[in-house]
């Protein structure tokens, strides 16, 4: 009968041998010995564990940072610990060798699969083959280490001393140049030489600059709830307290989990939302006009609010009341994002910031008694925020709330002024239309986060019928980014690890981009809530106001004022022949057509645009477009001719090189008496090229995601109707535009009119 104690004993040595394999290589096959597979194992094993810790301590789960390091160190050598064994499993049951090595290899891989899978995204193709080449290099550095400390080096022969070098120094080589290329700024591989066309000293606009301080001292004070775990400025240390709010009409997605932990977090919940705000307020007696500036969607952890300080301080020192509204608890985070559903809640508590302001104004007994001018109001929204602004003055006049009647408004807020800097306009599912509301859309061209200009939307959805002068204008920066308006936000419109693959190089610096902000903006709220229509020249043309920004940056300018008349939008209907105020010919054109303009990525600007290309091989008489004016369209009661201009894409042509566009053209006015004058596009304005932008660090990277490096942004141009000498302006009958066919070209117009000036 068998000794059930040497059976149990002799399963023991089994397992002790199973678990020596798992750890202990036996066998050798290569260079003298598994010393220098040891070493390559190591060698992926530490690449594998860098790269899950260095992710893992990058993310934020709610708690201490020390917490989330020793959790990611725990979860790293457990996952690591399960991919080894089934590793070694598969290697024994195959009988593949080097053994230590293959497990390591594949433990490495199953922990890195995991990670790309969770926190770790990352373009398939980059990070395929980006990991295999590192994996390869990591082996080969172990291995020469394994090599030269342990003495294997010694006893192998010239040839294998040979391939352990040359190996281990490309490893070395690969992973510097992979650290060297992840950690860099990139490259600009399309430094655009173009110079916009200077203007006449004359020309530039004689007022003070709206980016210095102004005349007035301010105080600065926040208020809230006193409610708040995490920033005592709005908890216990407020100066104010202000109301709470209930939102749970206004945003139904706060519930079970994500309610649970946000207050958890902040220590109120939907039915207590507080009216956090930062205020910078001008001494004196008031009332002031007032500003609310909100953000977008940054990490509610990483608040964000303190970013437009800048502005605060700006612009109270030239009479606004100035207040950062804090919305970080509604932004996303670990416990998760909205995806846009916030975008109601967003601007609804814009307008109950208003509420508070008017309960405060009406108080005798309260400090700020009387401060504000509710008649005279502007929103600022950054990112999401930019959507926001918008949608919350069409509240601002409606008596229910559209998505759930059950929450009532009472607003009726004198909202003069609507700024979007770098808004989306796509998440809130309505699209919102207004009336008699300045409007202007800030955008950088190298926002790799709203990688479109999505103001330009809403833009076309603003319009004025009523007597007062009213604006709008888009203005696109060539190399500002989405994070440099607010100064918390920094140079990386992404998260790790992406941020890792932006093409940052390119960009203007953070001071550069904030002069761009405070000049647009305080001129702006010059025109829309102080009535001074002088400061409306910085956007008609950004070159007048060229002594107050930074130099050799391109930027492009969208303008329309109330007072503009269009003879053509090309908005009306789908024939080509006809526009708004007239009929079209139209002769020697390669491509004519009036097209819906589309941003990368095949999305709409919801606006149709001319467009014209000419090719001086396949032409036989000179490229015209001709507009004949119907008799109810005054040309003549108004001074200067505007026109949106951009350049096209040539990919649109037959056999064009880029290089050898022309996109210039002369305008010609005709009178009833047959007499003609012209004048020539670039005596005014040169068309910028195509602005082609590198999100990131290489073209298929940028493509992958972006899908094109390029999209039309027109820009307005201005000719005083006095150049065109020798005709009756009150008789002109037709407009033409006759391209220069010395060269091929194809350009968009649109907004073709007249309008007053300044």
């Amino acid at each position: 009968m068998k000794n059930p104690n040497n059976s149990f004993h002799d399963l023991k040595n089994q397992v002790k041998a199973f678990m020596q394999d798992l750890w202990i290589p036996r066998r050798s096959v290569l260079l003298q010995g598994d010393r220098y597979w040891i070493g390559a194992g190591i060698g992926v094993i530490l690449l594998a564990f860098v790269a899950t810790l260095w992710t893992s301590i990058q993310v934020y789960y709610g708690t201490e940072r020390v917490w989330i390091v020793l959790g990611a160190v725990g979860v790293t050598m457990l996952s690591f610990v399960i991919f080894w064994v089934l590793s070694v499993l598969v290697v024994k049951s195959l009988r593949l060798y080097p053994f230590y090595f293959i497990g390591a290899l594949g433990a490495a891989i199953g922990l890195l699969m995991v990670l790309k899978n969770t926190r770790f995204s990352m373009p398939n193709h980059f990070f395929y083959l980006g990991g295999s080449f590192a994996l390869i290099s990591s082996a080969f550095v172990g291995g020469a280490l394994s090599a030269f400390l342990t003495g294997n080096w010694k006893v192998s022969r010239r040839f294998q001393q040979a391939i352990i070098s040359i190996c281990g120094i490309v490893g070395v080589g690969y992973l510097i140049y992979a650290a060297t290329w992840l950690l860099s700024e990139g490259t600009n591989p399309y430094d655009n030489e173009f110079s916009q066309k200077l203007i006449p000293s004359d020309q530039l606009i004689d007022l003070p600059d709206p980016s210095a301080p102004g005349v007035y001292a301010f105080n600065k004070f926040t208020y809230g709830s006193g409610v708040n775990n995490q920033r005592p400025e709005y908890g216990a240390e407020a100066d104010y307290t202000s109301r709470t709010v209930n939102g749970r009409y206004i945003l139904p997605s706060w519930k079970k989990r994500q309610a649970e932990k946000r207050k958890e977090y902040w220590g109120f919940g939907i039915e207590e939302w507080p009216l956090n705000g930062t205020v910078w307020m001008p001494e004196g007696d008031g009332p002031f006009p007032i500003v609310l500036i909100v953000h977008g969607n940054h990490n509610m952890e990483d608040y964000s609010d303190p970013g437009y300080a800048y502005l605060g301080e700006l612009l109270s020192s030239r009479g606004f009341i100035v207040v950062s509204v804090d919305e970080n608890f509604i932004n996303g985070s670990w416990v998760g994002d909205f995806r846009g559903k916030e975008l109601p809640a967003r601007a609804w508590l814009l307008l109950k910031h208003l509420e508070q302001w008017r309960e405060w104004n009406i108080d005798k007994s309260h400090p700020l008694s009387g401060k504000a001018d509710l008649e005279k109001i502007a929103l600022v929204g950054h990112s999401r925020g930019g959507e926001a602004v918008p949608i919350a003055a069409a509240f601002n006049a409606l008596p229910y709330f559209p998505d759930d009647a059950r929450e009532q408004f009472d607003f009726n807020f004198g909202i003069r002024s609507v700024i979007a800097i770098a808004p989306t306009d796509y998440r809130y599912d309505r699209r919102v239309v207004l009336e008699n509301v300045d409007y202007l859309g800030i955008q950088g061209s190298y926002d790799s986060d709203e990688d479109s200009f999505f103001g330009l939307r809403q833009l076309q959805r603003i319009g004025f019928s009523d007597s007062s002068f009213h604006l709008k204008s888009g203005v696109y920066i060539h190399g500002a980014n989405h994070g440099q308006f607010n100064t918390g936000w920094g140079r990386h419109d992404a998260g790790f690890p992406y941020k890792m693959y932006l093409n940052t190089q390119p960009m203007i610096s953070g001071e550069e981009q904030r002069k761009y902000a405070e000049v647009l903006i305080s001129s702006f709220l010059e025109v829309s809530l102080n009535g001074k229509q002088k400061y409306a020249k910085v956007f008609r043309d950004l070159r007048q106001a060229d002594r107050w920004l930074p130099e050799n940056v391109i930027n492009l300018t969208l303008y329309e004022d109330s007072e503009t008349s269009y003879l053509a939008d090309f908005e009306e209907d789908i024939d080509v022949t006809t526009v708004k105020n007239g009929n079209v010919t139209a002769v020697g054109f390669a491509l004519w057509a009036e097209d819906y303009l589309q941003f990368r990525a095949g999305r709409h600007q919801h606006n149709h645009a001319l467009v014209l290309g000419w090719q001086n091989d396949s032409i036989s008489e000179e490229a015209n477009y001709t507009i004949a004016l119907d008799s109810t369209f005054e040309f003549g009661s108004k001074d200067l001719i505007t026109i949106s201009v951009a350049a096209g894409d040539p990919g649109l042509l037959e056999s064009i090189n880029e290089d050898s566009l022309s996109n210039d053209f002369k305008i010609v006015l005709r009178d009833s008496e047959g007499n003609e004058a012209s004048r020539k596009l670039s005596d005014y304005k040169l068309v910028v090229p195509r602005l082609k932008i590198r999100f990131l660090k290489t073209k298929k990277l940028t493509t992958d995601r972006y899908d094109n490096e390029w999209e039309p942004v027109s820009e307005s141009v201005f000719i005083p109707t006095s150049d065109f000498e020798g005709l009756d302006m009150s008789a002109i009958e037709s407009i033409s535009f006759k391209m220069n066919t010395e060269k091929p070209g194809i350009i968009l117009l649109d907004r073709i009119g007249v309008v007053g000036s300044l």
